[in-house]
């Protein structure tokens, strides 16, 4: 797992990551994302268009962000999920915890806790 071009713009934290979202991928991923996404309270938006799987290691990784940044009174949104990554999440029951979309103008209102 890589992430991808990190910075804060408009007040969001925006990043992509790269990768499979398994045991093999997040060794030594998770403490960077929580670092980098959770920790600074903030906004968050997080494409996933290059994430390629996820198993219930990535999921959890988006429970701990999720309730992270919940606890700080913001949320992360999940732009732009590959068709199977979003059925995983949706399956899951994670939508209700963290908003999903394929639009970037959506998730930035999302993210700043508009709605669409």
């Amino acid at each position: 797992m890589q992430m991808i071009n990190p910075h804060t713009e408009d007040g969001i934290i925006r990043v992509a990551i790269k990768g499979r979202m398994d045991a093999d991928g997040l060794a030594g991923f998770e403490t960077e994302f929580l670092a980098t996404v959770a920790a600074p309270g903030l906004p968050a938006i997080v494409d996933f268009s290059q994430i390629e799987f996820m198993a219930s290691l990535g999921m959890r990784l988006i429970i701990q962000t999720a309730k992270a940044l919940a606890a700080k009174n913001t949320r992360m949104v999940i732009l732009r999920p590959r068709p199977l990554v979003a059925e995983v999440l949706h399956i899951a029951g994670l939508k209700g915890l963290t908003p999903m979309t394929q639009d970037e103008d959506e998730a930035v209102r999302l993210a700043k806790g508009q709605h669409p």
